[in-house]
């Protein structure tokens, strides 16, 4: 385990990072933590897009499995796998796409994405 002020400093967690238990190990291996224990920079192109403040950030609330929410991929339209998860933030929530490794950002209301994909 290492401390907010590290992880927060992690520039990027990749999906292929976290495992399906929701550890997160750095890609050299150095860093690893529990993905409660981490704190989200949220992404220029999400600050830009919800005009929020740069350099704000969210902690993670819960996890769950994605499949509960989406039935594919919502970048690369995959089937999404019963391992795949999705950790919920305060406003946003980030679909852990392995099959990709993509983490995608989504809002948690009226998300038309997200809506369309779930009918």
């Amino acid at each position: 385990m290492i401390d907010e002020e590290m992880i927060k400093a992690q520039t990027s967690v990749a999906a292929h990072e976290i495992d399906d238990s929701g550890i997160w190990r750095s890609s050299d291996g150095s860093m690893s933590s529990d993905i409660y224990d981490i704190v989200f920079d949220i992404p220029d192109n999400v600050t830009e897009r919800y005009n929020l403040k740069v350099g704000e950030d969210r902690d993670v609330l819960t996890v769950l499995p994605a499949a509960t929410y989406h039935k594919e991929c919502p970048n690369c339209e995959k089937k999404t796998a019963e391992e795949v998860l999705l950790i919920m933030l305060e406003d946003f929530h980030i679909y852990v796409g392995r099959c990709c490794d993509k983490m995608i950002w989504m809002p948690n209301k009226s998300n038309k994405q997200w809506e369309r994909r779930q009918r």
